[in-house]
């Protein structure tokens, strides 16, 4: 727990904020399904957060991106995917920089729910999840895969694992002859280039304008000539997870 102070008229205040949603959950709160909207402050982190807390099986996540609808673009910049962007209320990204904090407070989890168009739901929760900071490129550390989905963030083919993030502006890919952020539309953890690209093009009923050049939502496991309906990945601390009931 986090103390954020601040002065007003002379007077101190000191405001204690929790790390992440699930340390609300374990105080009390987040008790009915839906969408939460709370302040936090991850140990580290500089300042308090606005976050999107949701709770699954008995635990709360935090929201740290979301796509539905095509309504913001996620091809940005290296300063916009640090800072984050989009509305809380609808899709966003929440920033690399918060990202990194609030991950590397401990061990924390990474869950993606993800939906076709023909309206099949997947979901992906890898047992380790971490971002570093921003003097590393953001680098992802990310393991211990188990789901419905398929593994397209550690497959054998282009696995994410280790990798930088890349944006139109921070070519960080292993490709050589161009870079996958500005050829496939987005920012990501890629490779050479990807088999998972969840901040691509938002492509309505997932049809891309080119079968060869897939720069929609993707995860290859699931389909890798189809862009993905929705998605959202939420983190929590790894300690008391129960797997029977991950659905």
């Amino acid at each position: 727990m986090e103390m954020y102070t601040y002065n007003v008229d002379g007077l101190k205040f000191v405001i204690k904020y929790n790390g992440d949603c699930h340390e609300v959950f374990k105080q009390g709160g987040l008790r009915f399904v839906g969408d939460y909207y709370i302040m936090i402050q991850p140990e580290g982190a500089p300042k308090p957060m606005k976050v999107l807390c949701k709770t699954i099986n008995e635990s709360g996540w935090t929201m740290i991106q979301r796509r539905l609808d095509g309504s913001v673009d996620f091809y940005r910049n290296w300063t916009e995917y640090k800072n984050g962007f989009g509305d809380l209320h609808g899709e966003f990204w929440l920033g690399n920089d918060n990202i990194h904090h609030l991950t590397n407070q401990g061990t924390f989890k990474l869950r993606i729910n993800m939906e076709q168009w023909n309206g099949r739901k997947y979901y992906a929760i890898y047992d380790l999840f971490r971002v570093s900071n921003e003097a590393d490129g953001y680098r992802l550390h990310v393991n211990g895969y188990h789901g419905t989905s398929g593994d397209s963030l550690t497959s054998i083919r282009d696995n994410h694992n280790g990798m930088k993030f890349s944006t139109y502006d921070q070519d960080n890919d292993r490709r050589i002859y161009n870079n996958c952020a500005m050829h496939f539309k987005g920012g990501w953890w890629f490779s050479d280039c990807y088999d998972s690209n969840l901040n691509g093009k938002f492509y309505p009923k997932g049809e891309h304008n080119d079968y060869f050049k897939r720069n929609g939502i993707q995860w290859n496991s699931i389909h890798p000539h189809s862009s993905l309906k929705f998605v959202e990945m939420m983190v929590k601390p790894a300690d008391d997870l129960i797997y029977q009931n991950e659905v």
